[in-house]
């Protein structure tokens, strides 16, 4: 779901991803987002 809302839901079209969900998922003060992980 976060996923989809931050790239994007359309499977017929290939999107370029600028942002590893890795670096969404790191707090801010590491330069992230702050997304948590599903798995946390």
């Amino acid at each position: 779901v976060c996923s989809s809302f931050i790239w994007g839901d359309d499977r017929e079209a290939k999107g370029l991803h600028l942002i590893s969900w890795e670096t969404l998922c790191k707090s801010k003060v590491e330069g992230g987002v702050g997304l948590r992980h599903m798995a946390d």
